[in-house]
């Protein structure tokens, strides 16, 4: 229990330093004062680095680094901008992918229960 308060903590803590600097960044280089988009890319890469650091199981690291990729590809959209297809694609790839390692890996009993839920046994 106390390791995954220091691990919900620690990821508190990098994301919001990463948002403090993020914002200051943009503020500085675009020079306007509206809401800065594209954040969202540093949850999954905080979760990986928490993941790392409490040797979180493999599938688990797998599931962030997959979603931790497709964030930062989304980031692209923020910047650049991508067509519906394309962000519909990243979201199927990231859905399948992610389904395929949690299923393949020693979680899936996990996965189904919090898919399914729990049966009640008459």
């Amino acid at each position: 229990m106390t390791a995954t308060i220091i691990f919900c903590l620690c990821v508190m803590v990098i994301t919001a330093f990463a948002a403090l600097v993020y914002r200051h960044l943009w503020r500085r280089l675009s020079g306007l004062q509206v809401t800065p988009t594209g954040f969202g890319v540093f949850l999954p890469i905080s979760l990986l680095a928490a993941a790392v650091v409490f040797h979180a199981p493999p599938t688990a690291k797998a599931a962030i680094t997959v979603l931790s990729t497709a964030t930062a590809i989304y980031w692209l959209d923020d910047v650049i901008g991508l067509s519906a297809r394309i962000r519909m694609a990243i979201s199927f790839a990231t859905g399948t992918s992610i389904c395929a390692i949690l299923l393949s890996g020693d979680s899936h009993p996990f996965l189904l229960l919090a898919i399914f839920g729990r049966r009640q046994v008459v």
